[in-house]
């Protein structure tokens, strides 16, 4: 999806994570999270941050810029614990 179109992005990660045997990798996921703080969507940020939580990609800078930027935009402080 292109960069003006967050909504759809979103749409097809969802789409994507369905997919028997689809495993999106680390640079659709930080899309997927570009697109959230685009919106912005906190919601949806959080759904995708568990999501990379639990496939284990939360070791990544990438990853981990893309969540800070998101969860700025979105007006959150995020809580690393």
């Amino acid at each position: 999806a292109k960069k003006d179109q967050p909504e759809e992005a979103l749409l097809l990660y969802s789409l994507m994570q369905k997919v028997p045997n689809s495993k999106p990798n680390i640079f659709t996921v930080s899309s997927a999270v570009a697109a959230a703080a685009a919106i912005p969507c906190i919601r949806r940020g959080k759904e995708i941050h568990a999501h990379i939580v639990r496939a284990g990609l939360d070791s990544d800078e990438v990853l981990w810029s893309s969540l800070m930027d998101m969860y700025g935009k979105c007006g959150c402080i995020m809580k690393h614990e």
